[in-house]
């Protein structure tokens, strides 16, 4: 694993992805770190996209998250239980996999798959009781309608 993450920490740090560098097994490395490495894309407009380009020859997948509005105080870097407009992913093709992550729960995870097209999701404080707090009756729920997903 340490070495997966020096090679993310290298690439990110050259900012461009050559032809010839390896593939980075990304999914292999826990979201945090993802997120520290400029792995995780944060989206607010469809613009913001763009931010994944340097990372499709180096990595074999992308976390898309929802870019947090300016002025949020107690900003979280991840798990602030705020969507962005998923229609935004539909629009494009992606060249390696992808994830999507922002404000997910039980109430709104078919929709945001619906009209995403995401394949894998990621959740945080969409099955918290209070903040930092998992519920397992939370998970259960998002883990039982995800189940049901096509």
């Amino acid at each position: 694993l340490d070495n997966l993450i020096q090679q993310v920490i290298k690439t990110v740090d050259e900012k461009t992805a050559p032809a010839t560098s390896a593939t980075v097994d990304t999914d292999k490395i826990p979201v945090e770190m993802l997120e520290a490495a400029g792995l995780v894309v944060k989206v607010e407009k469809e613009k913001d996209l763009e931010a994944a380009y340097p990372y499709y020859q180096c990595a074999n997948m992308l976390l898309f998250d929802t870019k947090p509005p300016k002025g949020l105080k107690n900003l979280l870097p991840g798990g602030n239980a705020i969507s962005f407009d998923w229609s935004i992913l539909a629009k494009k093709g992606f060249p390696i996999s992808w994830a999507l992550s922002g404000g997910l729960r039980a109430e709104n995870i078919k929709k945001a798959v619906a009209i995403s097209g995401a394949k894998i999701i990621d959740v945080s404080s969409g099955v918290e009781e209070s903040l930092g707090k998992k519920s397992s009756k939370l998970i259960r729920k998002f883990l039982e309608i995800s189940k049901k997903i096509n």
